[in-house]
């Protein structure tokens, strides 16, 4: 993709706008669920997944406060907005959703298998500290423990965002870090022989800089050490649920101390800790699809809304207080009220805040970023503040069935529950330390209220799109080959799977929307999906046979219809079925007991198929039980019932008439053409950005991007 621009002119504002993508970095733990970093982490880390780039089209718009300067060293202060999409699980920063504090640095991680250095209970090998062994793939017993990620085979993926610096990294087997874009970095590992922290890291930059992450002495004690611990567990949908492993995970390690090549300039930060929970769904639990490609082995459709556990992380994670050098400082102060969108409900024995010492004195609820100030040592005094203007967002009760066992809250807005609300970023003032010369910049968004973060409707990438009544993130997945191949896997007829189809109408409802400047000019900011131009198959469906037993429109007849659904045998006639290369046959069959059948003795459904002149054939048998629910999908492509040479066929249902359900097998014919079009693909990009200053026309810079 090419991005080109067109524009009259170009005017300089304080406001930035350059271009950047995302991507979320997952985290595959032992439970084998999405463990998302914390909020401040993962906000720098969405600038170390993938770099600036005017290729990608996504605009993020920075906004400077202040530079400290030490001698040789100098260190920038900012706010930015990242303008590739919120994603649907995604939490506030302490600035507000979208936007993160660049102040400090940060070394994130995702974790495979298990945590590379073995810091869990009950984990026997780590990938960097014990190597792996080849053996282990030989012996069932150890190839079960790396399944449950006691065995850790894979290096973890480490993100950095530091100074300018953002990539990533990982290990080799000999212990050695490889970065996955190669740069001039030195980045080393330092072992710790603490118990709940057992590294801390060092990176050297070209012109012999040197920053510290975590500490800047591995002997002296975990209690200083400023890095994000976290505790993971599955929670079931109406109770609080309770970690079952007393250890913390290290997911990131923060900026502690930038010092000069010559030792002569150093810039410290200092952090206080701030203790909090969130909840974000997991992933679904792995399933199996049969060699048809068209159903999914020992699964009901009445289990997927059971298929994707709601994940709770209970986080002591570190925020930032003070920047020093020897002439300046600056001092960042959160505001009183804990905030709406996290949950303040721990877990008294296993929160990471009551097993890892860190003094209590330190550890703060979990609130918003209320004003920076930066203040001149020698001579003492304040020299200018910045004051943030917040609010929340807010999010309808829809999305998501169960209540955790958590606390409902009440604001203006109503009822609510942590993931109903997102802090919201409305302002943010520069002004003297006299409370004086006011210049405020203010943002406006596309809407004030969207989709909760506990939710369904989210698209392949995790960008919201509005399918509420999805009850799964499991997909109605289908692959196609051409228009002459039979899909290998089609997944459609299934529809209580999830719509993970992006909507950039919805994605857009989460974003900035303008920028309002102290003069009184703006920037408005208009957006549009990500897509490609790929080849596709394009089909045209038709029924040929659709076989439905008497009296049962649904299989929820009227309670007052003693007679409805009766079960019987049903024919179809003889049809066609055209052996052209471009278009495809397939046979689906629904059984449903209804509610007027008071039994539960199992039921069986014979499927038989006559092909030409031949003799009636059991093609298969579908079984309803209390196992199953009494109620069975079951879909076959034409490789499954089609014979070479026939092309008449005749096909029949069955099953006791004494039993009561609802019964129906539809044969489809769909006619195939290949096409090339554009396919969305989630997440946003920039269309326009219009620039309206208080004197003179507005100007509007357009990006076409071409595929």
């Amino acid at each position: 993709m090419i991005l080109h621009r067109s524009t009259k002119d170009i005017y300089t504002f304080i406001i930035l706008i350059s271009l950047l993508v995302t991507a979320q970095a997952q985290f595959d733990n032992t439970i084998q669920s999405h463990v998302p970093a914390t909020p401040t982490a993962a906000s720098f880390a969405k600038y170390a997944e993938i770099p600036v780039s005017h290729y990608s089209g996504t605009a993020s718009t920075s906004i400077p406060l202040h530079t400290l300067v030490e001698n040789k060293m100098s260190h920038q202060v900012s706010i930015s907005y990242h303008g590739a999409g919120i994603k649907a699980s995604e939490i506030a920063s302490s600035v507000g959703l979208g936007w993160t504090l660049n102040a400090g640095g940060v070394i994130t991680r995702s974790v495979r298998g298990a945590p590379d250095e073995r810091i869990y209970d009950g984990q026997l090998t780590g990938y960097w500290l014990d190597g792996v062994n080849t053996t282990w793939f030989n012996n069932s017993a150890q190839r079960d423990q790396i399944k449950q990620g006691r065995r850790d085979i894979q290096s973890d993926l480490y993100f950095y965002n530091f100074a300018g610096y953002t990539g990533s990294f990982y290990f080799d087997q000999a212990k050695n870090v490889v970065q996955r874009n190669e740069t001039d970095l030195i980045i080393k590992a330092v072992q710790t022989t603490y118990i709940h922290n057992r590294w801390i890291w060092k990176i050297t930059t070209p012109d012999g800089s040197v920053y510290h992450f975590g500490d800047t002495s591995h002997t002296d004690g975990v209690a200083d050490d400023v890095v994000s611990y976290s505790q993971h567990y599955a929670q079931p949908k109406n109770a609080l649920g309770a970690p079952t492993t007393t250890s913390t995970l290290v997911d990131s390690w923060y900026l502690v101390q930038a010092q000069s090549y010559d030792g002569q300039s150093v810039i410290t930060f200092d952090y206080e800790y701030e203790a909090y929970t969130f909840r974000n769904l997991g992933t679904s639990s792995r399933t199996i699809v049969d060699r048809d490609g068209r159903n999914l082995i020992n699964l009901n459709e009445s289990s997927f809304n059971n298929l994707n556990p709601v994940l709770a992380t209970e986080s002591l994670s570190p925020r930032l207080t003070e920047i020093s050098t020897t002439e300046t400082s600056i001092f960042f102060h959160y505001g009183p009220e804990k905030r709406r969108d996290l949950d303040h409900d721990f877990n008294t024995n296993y929160h990471p805040k009551n097993v890892v010492p860190i003094p209590p004195a330190q550890v703060n609820d979990a609130t918003a970023l209320d004003y920076i100030e930066v203040k001149s040592l020698s001579p003492s005094g304040c020299l200018k503040r910045f004051d943030f203007g917040q609010s929340y967002f807010t999010s309808p009760a829809i999305g998501f069935t169960g209540t955790l066992g958590l606390t409902q809250y009440n604001d203006v807005f109503g009822d609510y529950y942590a993931d109903m609300r997102r802090l919201r970023l409305n302002q943010i003032s520069e002004q003297s330390c006299a409370l004086t010369d006011n210049k405020t910049h203010r943002f406006t968004y596309k809407s004030n209220t969207f989709q909760r973060r506990l939710t369904y409707a989210q698209d392949h990438h995790g960008y919201p799109n509005n399918r509420t009544d999805n009850i799964t993130l499991m997909p109605q997945l289908t692959i196609q080959g051409s228009a002459n191949q039979v899909p290998k896997i089609d997944l459609n007829h299934l529809a209580t799977l999830a719509d993970r189809k992006p909507n950039a109408f919805y994605t857009e409802q989460m974003m900035l929307d303008s920028i309002i400047y102290p003069s009184g000019g703006s920037t408005v900011f208009d957006y549009e999906g990500h897509n490609h131009y790929s080849s596709d198959v394009q089909e045209t469906g038709s029924n040929l046979v659709d076989l439905r037993n008497q009296n049962c429109a649904s299989p929820q007849p009227p309670p007052s219809c003693t007679s409805c659904c009766l079960a019987q045998e049903l024919t179809s006639p003889v049809v066609t079925l055209d052996p052209s290369s471009i278009i495809r046959h397939e046979m689906r069959v629904t059984v449903t007991k209804t509610p007027n059948d008071n039994s539960n003795t199992l039921i069986q459904v014979p499927i038989e198929i006559k092909r030409g002149n031949a003799n009636w054939q059991l093609f298969d048998e579908i079984i309803l039980n209390t196992a199953n629910e009494f109620n069975q999908v079951k879909c076959y492509s034409e490789l499954l019932f089609e014979q070479a040479g026939v092309t008449d066929y005749r096909f029949r249902i069955s099953a006791d008439v004494n039993r009561k359900l609802f019964m129906q097998l539809l044969v489809k014919k769909y006619e195939r053409t290949d096409i090339m079009r554009n396919i969305a693909v989630g997440g946003l990009r920039i269309k326009s950005i219009t620039d309206d200053p208080v004197i003179g026309p507005s100007i509007t810079r357009s990006y076409d991007s071409q595929l």
